[in-house]
């Protein structure tokens, strides 16, 4: 396998994981926790919420935008393609449904129901967990198809007598 190959191999599966490294880390540690402040105003904790989950959506988006460059030179199977597609569908609910309705503001997608605080935050929840599994089984399988390739590969064809 080639020093390029192996490269683009590498970081198709490390980039869904520290996607995933990113979400785990912004949205079930550190947004939690700053709520759990005593000294910390919830309204200010709001607000430096909001900004943090612009950030992480820029993050998000440049690493998705990375990703299908690295599946479309892989030549992604349908399969790999599904798990990414599902993450990025995830990523566009929030971005354009869920984090505007928490700011109080319209999103893209006026057709999709008004929800109330409860039902946005496990909205949101959910919507982080379809991401982290489609991307920890892309990564997987990413894995598993550069391992099969890199044994097939190994495997020493038994010299030809005549």
């Amino acid at each position: 396998m080639s020093n390029l190959r192996s490269a683009r191999n590498f970081l198709a599966i490390a980039l869904p994981l520290l996607w995933i490294g990113l979400v785990l880390g912004v949205s079930f540690l550190a947004t939690p926790a700053k709520f759990q402040a005593e000294n910390l105003d919830s309204a200010v904790a709001l607000s430096i919420s909001v900004v943090t989950f612009f950030w992480l959506h820029i993050a998000e988006t440049v690493i998705a935008v990375a990703v299908a460059v690295l599946l479309i030179l892989l030549k992604a199977r349908w399969g790999q393609w599904a798990l990414f597609a599902l993450a990025v569908i995830a990523l566009a609910l929030q971005a354009d449904w869920i984090l505007p309705a928490f700011e109080g503001r319209a999103g893209f997608i006026p057709l999709l129901p008004t929800l109330d605080s409860q039902q946005l935050h496990t909205a949101f929840a959910a919507t982080e967990a379809i991401k982290i599994l489609a991307l920890l089984a892309l990564a997987f399988i990413l894995f598993r198809d550069t391992e099969a390739v890199r044994a097939s590969a190994s495997v020493e064809t038994p010299a030809i007598t005549t």
